[in-house]
């Protein structure tokens, strides 16, 4: 129980957010009282035993650990190690019937002969080490400020310093990204729906079948049928044109604002809120 009444910060959640503020709060100076409803702190940087009669202790997102910067490891004065493994993830799927995966770890030649297995050959290894080792520098430089005041987003694009990367990490949606640098849906991580989303189905097209999208923002498949019109037409669409001329707004704000105006229209009734397929 509590050996007092008042004090200067109570923190709801036994976290290791919340464990990391509270020793913060109390090497201040601070009377601090952490408040958790389990048997016991950590929260998801724990292993557990979730199956009863089974001692095994599985992760509750605790790898995540790894990722404690070391500045608040030597301000807490923490006696904290981590162990690597050899075997940093793996897939598993089905390929004509017949269970295989995708093994990422074990040494680059063992990773590399998973990708080829899986999608016959090496160029979607190549594209997947180009696009790791590019998020990979922008970590390591923005990293850093987790534990500094909150940079302006100029202060970040200039520590960044790769137009190609900011483009690709900060101002597209990271699924584009992933389509864009990788062709094999389970290489990108993303387990494609049993059934698309209503606004993602296709009529189907000669050729072999598209691989199935997630579903996006409105505003997002907007600016995909806008882009499908600017490369038919092989120049931006008019919409595009005449808001590129106003400026002083980011495309995404131009596009959630024109996709606002084209609501409104339909509640009118002066546009049909659907086009007819």
């Amino acid at each position: 129980m509590p050996d007092r009444d008042v004090y200067d910060a109570v923190i709801v959640g036994g976290g290791h957010n919340s464990l990391v503020a509270a020793a913060y709060l109390a090497r201040a100076g601070r009377s601090v009282l952490v408040l958790e409803r389990l048997g016991g702190t950590g929260g998801a940087a724990v292993s557990s035993r979730p199956f009863a009669g089974v001692d095994a202790r599985l992760s509750r997102y605790s790898y995540l650990v790894s990722l404690l910067p070391k500045k608040i490891v030597r301000d807490l004065d923490l006696d904290f190690r981590v162990r690597t493994r050899t075997i940093s993830s793996y897939t598993p799927t089905e390929r004509a019937g017949r269970p295989t995966g995708l093994l990422v770890g074990g040494g680059e030649a063992r990773t590399r002969q998973a990708f080829a297995r899986l999608t016959g050959g090496s160029q979607e290894y190549d594209n997947w080490r180009a696009f790791y080792a590019m998020t990979g520098e922008v970590a390591r430089r923005v990293f850093p400020t987790l534990t500094e005041p909150l940079p302006s987003l100029d202060e970040l694009r200039a520590r960044v310093d790769d137009a190609t990367a900011w483009r690709t990490l900060f101002e597209e949606p990271i699924g584009a990204a992933d389509r864009g640098a990788l062709r094999v849906d389970l290489v990108r991580g993303g387990r494609p729906h049993r059934r698309p989303h209503r606004h993602l189905r296709r009529r189907p097209r000669p050729g072999p079948a598209a691989e199935p999208l997630l579903p996006l923002p409105r505003h997002r498949r907007r600016h995909r049928r806008l882009e499908r019109a600017r490369r038919r037409h092989g120049r931006p669409h008019r919409r595009h044109r005449r808001l590129g001329a106003r400026g002083g707004r980011t495309a995404a704000h131009r596009l959630r604002g024109d996709a606002d105006r084209h609501r409104r229209a339909a509640r009118r009734g002066h546009v049909p809120r659907r086009r007819p397929r």
